[in-house]
């Protein structure tokens, strides 16, 4: 399966990519991960050499590459049982 617009919404991070998601679970993706404002800034404050990867808007961007296939799998929830 391809993609050019997978994303991962969360409170911490963002997460963009782009590729290939086998049906075997094999994966070839271009990511770009980006942090929410408060971490980036409480991971830049003692290594002030992280500004350097600033993507804008006061958050970190670090680009990835995601090749492979997970090796483990788990999910877990916060909700309590019904």
């Amino acid at each position: 399966m391809t993609t050019k617009d997978l994303a991962v919404i969360g409170g911490l991070f963002n997460l963009n990519s782009k590729g290939i998601v086998g049906f075997d679970a094999v994966m070839d993706l271009d990511a770009t991960i980006s942090f929410n404002t408060d971490f980036s800034a409480a991971l830049v404050e003692p290594v002030p050499q992280l500004k350097t990867i600033y993507g804008g808007k006061g958050r970190l961007v670090v680009p990835l590459d995601i090749k492979g296939r997970p090796t483990t799998s788990r999910s877990s929830s916060t909700y309590p049982s019904c």
